[in-house]
């Protein structure tokens, strides 16, 4: 098992022994003394000898600041399909550097301790990937989640979920991450998700964000769960949003959304943008029943404000206003999801999309500092 920190990197195995040898029988006041003149990477080597050093090297106050905190850019929860172990693997890109912790299902059941690792990690992005047959647990979030309290600065900017089965994941599971990150959020993404269930993501989670910092919310290639048709996300979305005067990029699939409420968005969206200013805004929903195009259509015609341009092609319409650009795609609206979704990506695809994710950390950041 490896350690996200860097605790590999201490002194030679026979000194730290050597030592802990020595010290075994100090009190515990006494050793706290000893260990605050020491580096970080032998109170790395220490802890791992015997239970004691290593509840007092965790535990104590006094030696956090031994410990500079570090930053994971790109936090990745997934499965091996072969030796069913789960991993959480950190890439940091300032240094490319990349950690890994595995661990056992029964490791969960049993909680584990890693909170020595999560004391110092701060966690830029967060994303589970590649769990397939119900391995995506409500026992996996949560052991997530008790370990990232301990965290010094749980903020992460973005939530992904793509290529999960998320049929034993339930709402309230969902509902803890988004209550522990969803105000600092600029990005939550479901891509190519199945087994969704309409309880999955509701208005309730989506009142977990901060919306007047939210520049993307995504929920395209989805495959609902039997019996179950749509998601549980309807117009109070765009209440919120109007509310929030936000108006984030929207790809909304198989959403209990409906004409009425866009219109309410876009009326939002107009008044917000009857100025000189740039912009370009685009949305699509997919699958969403009650946002019909000829209606909304219908609406921008009767506008009182006389638009710069309007068209209106099949499956998609789009408004200039002033300097901005509102379109609605509804591309896919008569296409199966076979044909819009995209294949799934392999190990190779996430080694050529780190540096664009790296761009778009930097992009998402700046955009919530403007927000």
């Amino acid at each position: 098992m490896a350690c996200i920190n860097d605790c590999s990197a201490s002194t030679s195995s026979t000194a730290t022994s050597s030592m802990s040898r020595n010290l075994a029988t100090l009190p515990a006041e006494v050793l706290l003394n000893i260990f605050d003149q020491l580096d970080s990477n032998t109170l790395c080597g220490l802890r791992k000898t015997n239970r004691r050093f290593n509840s007092i090297v965790d535990y104590s106050p006094e030696l956090k600041p031994k410990f500079e905190p570090r930053t994971s850019d790109r936090f990745v929860v997934t499965i091996d399909p072969a030796t069913k172990l789960y991993k959480f693997h950190s890439v940091t890109y300032r240094n490319t550097g990349e950690k890994a912790l595995t661990f056992t299902a029964q490791d969960m059941l049993d909680k584990h301790d890693f909170s020595f690792v999560f004391r110092q990690l701060k966690v830029r992005r967060i994303i589970f990937e590649h769990m397939h047959n119900g391995t995506l647990t409500d026992l996996l979030i949560n052991f997530l989640l008790d370990h990232v309290e301990l965290s010094p600065e749980f903020n992460p900017i973005a939530v992904t979920f793509r290529e999960c089965d998320m049929l034993n994941l339930s709402s309230d599971a969902m509902l803890r991450l988004l209550r522990l990150s969803g105000k600092n959020l600029v990005q939550f993404t479901m891509n190519n998700v199945a087994n969704v269930r309409s309880d999955t993501f509701t208005n309730e989670h989506a009142a977990q964000f901060d919306l007047k910092k939210m520049n993307s919310l995504t929920i395209t290639c989805i495959s609902m769960a039997a019996e179950h048709k749509y998601l549980s996300l309807t117009d109070e979305l765009f209440v919120q949003l109007h509310q929030a005067n936000s108006f984030p990029v929207l790809q909304l699939h198989s959403c209990g959304l409906t004409t009425v409420g866009l219109s309410l968005f876009f009326d939002s969206w107009v008044k917000t943008h009857n100025t000189e200013s740039f912009s370009n805004l685009v949305c699509t929903f997919k699958d969403c029943p009650g946002i019909v195009q000829n209606e909304l259509s219908r609406i921008c015609h009767d506008w009182p404000l006389e638009f710069s341009t309007f068209v209106e092609r099949e499956e998609f319409l789009s408004v200039s206003h002033a300097m901005n650009t509102f379109t609605v795609n509804f591309a896919g609206e008569h296409t199966s999801v076979e044909n819009t979704c995209p294949a799934s990506s392999t190990s190779d695809d996430d080694a050529d999309s780190k540096k664009e994710e790296q761009n778009e950390i930097k992009k998402s950041e700046e955009l919530a500092t403007t927000q």
